[in-house]
């Protein structure tokens, strides 16, 4: 079976999907603390501080809600309550770090961690998680407040009776993708990993539909013509099928080598997108 193959000196302007846009706005802050600033960098998460000693503009506010994450905050003061309001509105996580909870800036009913890392592994921990029926079989889904974080074939979990916003649209473009209707997936992705993974993940994500490579050009193209074994590994510890396609990775010879969800599921879904045959 010939499968199109794609040259390994990709497109280097393709959208990068892993944790694409995802940022955390820290307020009060005098510098982003260290740990989590190199635990952010390394998977591809941007720090924002926010000061909050200068008057600020409530749209400007608003759009930073709106196209951030969440919002940790450290020092509160008379502009909080507005800022915190703006960010819940955009249905965003809020943090806030001391040992009191009657600081008279801080709205009734939040909670309060000991410390930014608190803060962020919540972030990170998966807090949604779903079961759904599609061409292939049941999937699970599971989101955290940066994104998708998983998506795998499922031996157990009833289906969910209802799905939030973010599921309905993973759900709708999964639809579309094996309909035929759409190449391409255009989702927020929340993922974890080392900071090698991140970058095989993310070079899996500009594989055109359609096209493989070799596990040696994946290689090169993150950096290291030796880590053929490397990136290997991290395509099998990929945890957000098709979507992160490394269905698309092949041996040099061409044959399918290797796939978490077995080789029956990775030739459908290459023959899906060479239209060589209908899925099974």
């Amino acid at each position: 079976m010939h499968w199109k193959h794609y040259s390994a000196n990709f497109d280097k302007q393709a959208k990068a999907m892993i944790n694409c846009n995802s940022s955390i706005v820290f307020y009060g802050f005098k510098d982003i603390p260290l740990d989590i600033n190199s635990r952010m960098q390394a998977i591809g998460i941007k720090p924002i501080l926010f000061s909050s000693q200068k008057q600020q503009n409530v749209l400007k506010i608003s759009e930073l809600a709106n196209n951030s994450s969440a919002l940790i905050i450290l020092e509160t003061d008379i502009n909080l309550p507005k800022i915190v309001e703006l960010f819940l509105r955009a249905n965003k996580k809020v943090f806030f770090i001391g040992n009191s909870n009657n600081d008279k800036f801080i709205p009734k009913g939040f909670g309060i961690v000991s410390n930014a890392e608190d803060a962020y592994e919540a972030l990170l921990n998966a807090t949604e998680t779903f079961f759904i029926e599609n061409q292939i079989g049941k999937l699970e889904l599971r989101f955290n407040s940066f994104g998708l974080t998983h998506l795998k074939l499922a031996k157990n979990g009833d289906l969910s009776a209802k799905l939030s916003k973010q599921a309905q649209i993973v759900q709708k473009q999964l639809n579309d993708y094996f309909s035929g209707k759409s190449k391409n997936f255009d989702l927020k992705i929340g993922l974890m990993g080392t900071e090698f993974q991140c970058k095989v993940w993310t070079e899996l994500t500009k594989i055109p539909y359609g096209h493989t490579i070799s596990y040696g050009e994946l290689a090169d193209n993150v950096g290291d013509t030796n880590a053929s074994r490397a990136v290997g590994l991290a395509n099998s510890k990929n945890p957000i099928w098709i979507i992160i396609p490394c269905h698309r990775v092949l041996s040099k010879e061409g044959d399918l080598a290797g796939y978490a969800g077995g080789l029956k599921l990775k030739q459908a879904l290459l023959d899906l997108e060479s239209k060589q045959m209908s899925l099974f």
